[in-house]
């Protein structure tokens, strides 16, 4: 699967893009097995603030920003399209500002805060789920066992640092 890593105008501006895009690709290496071949593009989008929240109330009928959105379009009317290499097939939204605003409450890095948001997305495509206390608590478990595979290979509080 390929990975492309997007920012709109009005999302903070990251230090070290390409850092988190391998980042990204390894966690997805991690997910799908070594030797996944997944057609298709996965897309990751930085976005404002205000566009969050744009998107959360359009699409989930939520109000204000949130830290993740993923949109998975495999399961569509028409599965055969993702047999196109350059086909969209899934995105993800992040909203770095969130992430700044909850990183001081857990006491962790903006960073840190930002890679979690996009492997809960990520995990998302890999089946995960978080709409019951159970499956939260899977989701949580398979975030800290992505994190701590991860950090043997990036520095995790550096990689998103924006």
């Amino acid at each position: 699967m390929k990975i492309l890593l997007h920012k709109s105008p009005h999302a903070p501006a990251l230090r070290q893009r390409r850092q988190l895009l391998a980042l990204l690709r390894r966690a997805q290496q991690l997910l799908a097995g070594e030797n996944s071949c997944e057609r298709g593009v996965l897309q990751v989008v930085l976005l404002g603030r205000q566009e969050m929240a744009a998107l959360n109330g359009l699409h989930l009928q939520h109000q204000g920003a949130t830290d993740v959105i993923t949109y998975d379009f495999r399961n569509g009317p028409e599965p055969e399209m993702f047999l196109d290499e350059d086909c969209v097939m899934a995105e993800i939204y992040l909203c770095p500002e969130v992430a700044a605003e909850v990183s001081g409450k857990y006491q962790q890095s903006r960073s840190r805060e930002l890679i979690l948001y996009a492997l809960h997305g990520l995990l998302h495509l890999y089946g995960e789920d978080d709409l019951t206390l159970e499956d939260r608590a899977s989701m949580r478990a398979a975030e800290e066992r992505l994190l701590s595979a991860l950090a043997q290979e990036f520095d995790l509080d550096a990689v998103a640092a924006f």
